[in-house]
């Protein structure tokens, strides 16, 4: 009996460290804010450690070299909930990212950045439940999304399309304990090898175009013409337009091929849009007048081409990471996320870590402090100089109070999220500073 006593006092510490399972239960809830730290200087410090179990991560070392904040918010309250009608969870940091919550995983269905705007993906898994050791799964990201060029400097580019197709192969390859500045937790890690193909492309804005008649002619009669441009047919009195096939065209005759027919009565729907789909001829539509086809009135539409996208950036590559998850109240997200380089390096850390209360990271003038941060009432501004407006916006850079400059602003009207405060001496900048809005 003492023997068995002694060999089980011996197993009670292995005991205690076991492996956990994740579920949709161990996600942040709304209302609840994380903090993060970046490391990319120093990252190369530390090491990644091993897989297999009851493994032991020291990352109690990290220091920030930069920092910010999430909260999660109700998507309902939101300005894009309607893109996004599954989404139960918004998590709110420079992007607003919609997640769908439920009893299989944790999905990411698209987010709002402040430049792309809106970008909606098919639904792809972040987790599938329940995540143990040995867990695998494979994700599809597929993004393609067009925006105003206010970003490349390149002439006769007025809109970008950006298109991302990635495969990520997700594998827990671990159990143990995670080391963190803020404390010590029983922990999953996943190893996530990435292949992506990610490509730029870049055209001009579409074109309207207007043809008239002109005598027995059309004006113009013959014309270049994009993808996504739209022809206007201002025909009027006793000329149409009708289109043709090559030979009849040729021909100067007058049968239709089916496609478009616009009658000598000059009206706004008489337009045509450049498509892949339109019926062309070797990438020329024709089309005639038919009273006076036989006289020359005919005209052409010559397509450049049946793609107007030029390639301004390609890239194939593939990747490594790591993520370490906790069932522990304090995680909800990712407690670690850790890049690996080429040579097998950290390459980036990114870890969850205390409450900053005064955050001054992004000021100019470090003598102006911005408190308490997060705010659920009034926030309150030292300032030794002398200041001459306030502006805060929200993410998407939308003005949400512009106010002379006041040490106190009372903020309980504004809905939770994250904002930037900006703080001016004339036209000069002094302050810009991330805060969050928690009531």
């Amino acid at each position: 009996m003492n023997k068995f006593i002694s060999i089980f006092f011996m197993l009670i510490p292995l005991l205690s460290i076991s492996q956990i399972t994740i579920d949709s239960s161990h996600i942040v809830s709304i209302g609840e804010v994380r903090y993060f730290g970046d490391v990319e200087n120093d990252a190369d410090l530390f090491s990644i450690g091993g897989a297999g179990t009851n493994q032991t991560w020291n990352f109690s070392n990290l220091i920030a070299e930069e920092q910010d904040s999430i909260i999660v918010l109700n998507p309902q309250n939101t300005a894009y909930s309607f893109m996004f009608p599954t989404s139960n969870l918004c998590a709110s940091g420079d992007i607003l990212f919609y997640l769908e919550n439920n009893w299989d995983g944790l999905w990411l269905l698209g987010g709002v950045d402040s430049y792309l705007g809106p970008i909606p993906i098919d639904k792809q898994a972040i987790l599938k439940y329940p995540l143990t050791y040995g867990s695998s799964f494979t994700s599809k990201w597929e993004i393609d999304t067009m925006l105003i060029n206010n970003i490349i400097p390149i002439p006769g580019i007025d809109i970008i399309r950006y298109k991302l197709d990635s495969t990520e192969n997700n594998y827990v390859d671990g159990w143990g304990t995670l080391k963190l500045p803020m404390g010590d937790y029983d922990a999953l890690r996943m190893k996530k090898n990435i292949t992506s193909t990610d490509s730029v492309w870049g055209r001009a804005f579409p074109a309207s175009i207007t043809i008239n008649t002109n005598g027995m002619m059309f004006s113009p009669d013959s014309i270049w013409v994009n993808i996504g441009d739209t022809v206007f047919f201002n025909t009027g009195g006793y000329h149409n337009a009708v289109q043709v096939d090559s030979t009849t065209w040729t021909n100067q005759d007058t049968t239709s091929n089916g496609g478009f027919f616009f009658p000598g009565n000059a009206t706004a729907n008489q337009y045509i849009i450049i498509d892949t789909n339109i019926n062309h001829t070797n990438g020329i539509i024709y089309y005639v007048c038919q009273p006076h086809a036989s006289m020359g009135m005919t005209g052409r539409l010559f397509i450049n081409g049946n793609n107007p996208w030029s390639l301004i950036y390609n890239s194939d590559g593939t990747s490594l990471s790591y993520w370490w998850l906790s069932d522990h109240p304090d995680a909800g997200f990712t407690m670690l996320e850790a890049e690996i380089d080429d040579y097998g390096d950290v390459d980036y850390i990114r870890f969850m870590k205390q409450e900053k209360q005064i955050s001054n990271i992004n000021n100019i003038n470090n003598n102006i402090t911005v408190y308490p941060n997060p705010v659920s009432e009034k926030l309150f501004i030292n300032c030794p100089g002398t200041q001459s407006n306030i502006l805060i916006k929200n993410i998407i850079g939308q003005i949400i109070i512009e106010t002379s400059f006041t040490n106190i602003i009372d903020i309980r009207k504004i809905k939770n999220g994250i904002y930037f405060i900006e703080i001016y001496e004339g036209n000069n900048l002094s302050v810009k500073e991330k805060i969050i809005i928690q009531h």
